[in-house]
């Protein structure tokens, strides 16, 4: 016997036919390790034959099965849809961003407003002259307003891409 074979004590089973490492070896093909007398045993007794058989579509079921679920883990993997976290991350920081310098002058306006506010008096009419006054000094605080609006314009834009990156994906 050649080094290439199968060792002997793997050869038969307990009743004299082929041993289930044989007919394993024989079902996936690998013919040339097991030797020809045995073959031609395997071949001619109907028991061995039969085993054969049931050995070579476990064979096949075993491939087919392994195939599948490759398909499947590959299948499951395509599914897989980026994060739209990172988008709306960089959104929000943005957005931050480009309120900062607004947000820096905020306690000096809210201390204005405030002593607005008081040196109106009980009155009102004077309140509300005061806050006209206020609102006249919306176009400085329209660029805070505008910061935190471009900043949610930005994260809708992110979640709209992230979800219709998402849908094409799926189809």
């Amino acid at each position: 016997m050649s080094a290439e074979m199968l060792p002997e004590d793997l050869l038969y089973a307990e009743n004299g036919h082929a041993s289930d490492v044989v007919l394993t070896c024989l079902a996936d093909g690998e013919k040339a390790i097991v030797p020809p007398a045995l073959v031609a045993h395997v071949l001619a007794c109907p028991t061995c034959h039969g085993h054969l058989g049931n050995a070579a579509l476990l064979s096949l079921r075993a491939g087919e099965e392994v195939a599948h679920h490759l398909a499947a883990k590959k299948a499951h993997e395509a599914k897989l849809v980026p994060s739209p976290y990172l988008a709306l991350a960089a959104g929000l920081l943005l957005a931050i961003l480009g309120a900062l310098p607004r947000l820096a002058t905020l306690p000096e306006d809210a201390l204005s407003f405030g002593k607005s506010m008081v040196e109106g008096g009980p009155s009102f009419v004077r309140t509300a002259s005061h806050g006209m006054v206020e609102l006249g000094h919306a176009s400085e605080q329209g660029r805070l307003v505008a910061s935190i609006a471009a900043g949610a314009l930005l994260l809708a834009v992110a979640a709209a891409l992230a979800r219709r990156a998402a849908r094409a994906q799926a189809s």
